[in-house]
């Protein structure tokens, strides 16, 4: 009986890497058909559509991480929107991270420092950067990237405002389930930023994320929240970052299991078109959804400094990344962008599924054994 257990554990084990295999084989083909997309949904203005000028920014890192050159449009709708951006300290992080991928200096965008804008939103009796933790991380992740200083007592806040069960929440409520996926995912990969990847605070957080998996290997907001427990894409994608981002691998044990894993649950939300839908309940193309879903499929996480270049006097094409198809973009000059070594080479489809049943051949015979 035991050594039936023990085959049968196996068997679980090989089903969750034969699940692994193909999305890890996918993901950059379906990464560069999401940012095709992406690249369809330029405005004349240079801006990309969404709920505020942040997304803009958020498809800069998109494109980016997919190895796309932004075009310069882009540049002149930042420095036209400059003092907008600068009033909102989170928006503000999140343009000081576009403009370094770039290749801009944020101190000085249409006549506007915003590295002066994050940090001016410090408060030193709270030690927080605005009037949430998700600015507040977006603030240690762009002042990181600029090289400008952190401020001691901000990083001491963030441990001071985590939840009990490893969590964080949007506003810093720290009583039981307010935490969610988004702001812990995001907190964790500020926190790597700044140095502390091997503190208590990230482990508890990560081990936070495990307890929200969902059956299909994705997440939700928050079980227990009011958005439901669906797995959508947005917190899929957060988390796999946040797992990369801790030297993780988001397509094996203790993120796999038969059903899948936290990569394929965000590529099953990818719709025909390349873009992906917030949910399976919400078929439509969603700009955001696509948007953090696409450097989540290259595995780049943040604050995306590795794709961080000066400015290039000639657009020379990269080394494309395999099964890369081209997109109507050119290639972020002498950045190719690769996945991580996972331990799981690409394998054709044949050869998973021939492999597959060898496994199942043997495990048979050895039931058979054992009977």
């Amino acid at each position: 009986m035991l050594r039936r257990a023990a085959i049968h554990r196996w068997l679980l084990v090989l089903m969750a890497v034969f699940v692994a295999l193909p999305a890890t084989a996918q993901a950059p083909t379906e990464g560069a058909k999401a940012a095709a997309w992406i690249v369809s949904q330029a405005q004349a203005d240079g801006s990309f559509p969404g709920f505020g000028l942040g997304e803009t920014a958020d498809a800069v890192y998109a494109l980016k991480a997919s190895g796309l050159k932004v075009d310069t449009n882009v540049q002149s709708f930042v420095e036209k929107n400059a003092s907008a951006i600068a009033a909102k300290p989170g928006v503000a992080a999140k343009f000081v991270l576009a403009e370094l991928l770039l290749g801009s200096n944020p101190r000085s965008v249409g006549g506007v420092d915003l590295v002066a804008a994050v940090t001016g939103s410090y408060k030193a009796d709270s030690g927080m950067y605005g009037g949430d933790v998700t600015t507040h991380a977006l603030a240690l992740l762009a002042l990181n990237a600029a090289g400008a200083p952190v401020e001691t007592k901000a990083i001491n806040t963030l441990n001071s405002v985590q939840i009990a069960d490893g969590s964080w929440s949007f506003s810093g409520d720290i009583s039981a389930d307010a935490g969610d996926t988004n702001t812990t995912a995001l907190v964790i990969q500020a926190l790597v930023a700044v140095g502390q990847g091997k503190s208590e605070s990230v482990s508890k957080a990560v081990a936070y994320l495990q307890t929200q998996q969902n059956n299909d290997g994705g997440f939700p907001y928050a079980k227990n929240s009011s958005y439901g427990s669906a797995t959508d894409a947005n917190s899929t994608a957060l988390v796999i970052q946040a797992i990369v981002a801790t030297g993780g691998n988001p397509t094996i044990a203790p993120w796999a299991n038969a059903n899948g894993n936290p990569l394929s649950a965000l590529l099953s939300l990818q719709n025909a078109s390349g873009a992906f839908r917030y949910d399976a309940a919400t078929p439509d193309d969603n700009a955001f959804a696509t948007y953090q879903a696409t450097p989540a499929l290259f595995f780049v996480t943040y604050p995306l400094s590795v794709l961080a270049t000066a400015p290039q006097p000639t657009a020379v094409p990269s080394t494309p990344m395999p099964n890369t198809p081209v997109v109507t973009a050119t290639p972020k000059p002498n950045t190719p962008i690769t996945l991580p070594d996972t331990g799981a080479p690409s394998l054709p489809l044949w050869s998973v599924v021939v492999g597959f049943g060898l496994v199942c051949i043997v495990a048979g015979l050895g039931l058979r054994r054992v009977a």
